[in-house]
């Protein structure tokens, strides 16, 4: 970190902040050691990609289960505004 600190003319402390900010947007790595050690993104974590929170997945899956099953499925008021806040980040528009 000393060198990033020297190289952007910036602090260790401020180099160090980024590194936790850059941690809530991209799945980052930290591993210690003189010639080893730094910050890395994590191995399977691609860049083009979009992910999606734990919330938005639990309620796809369970779209699915219901659906796998012929069973119908009613949504309440929250989980309708959260399909369609899904459908509006991930749908590419023409």
């Amino acid at each position: 970190m000393p060198e990033l600190a020297d190289r952007f003319g910036v602090s260790i402390r401020t180099i160090k902040r980024d590194i936790d900010e850059l941690g809530y947007i991209i799945p980052l790595q930290t591993k210690s050691g003189r010639y080893n050690g730094g910050v890395y993104v994590m191995k399977d974590y691609r860049w083009d990609m979009i992910y999606m929170n734990v919330t938005d997945i639990e309620l796809l899956k369970r779209i699915k289960g219901v659906g796998q099953k012929g069973g119908k499925l009613i949504l309440n008021k929250d989980e309708i505004k959260r399909l369609e806040g899904i459908i509006a980040k991930y749908s590419i528009p023409f």
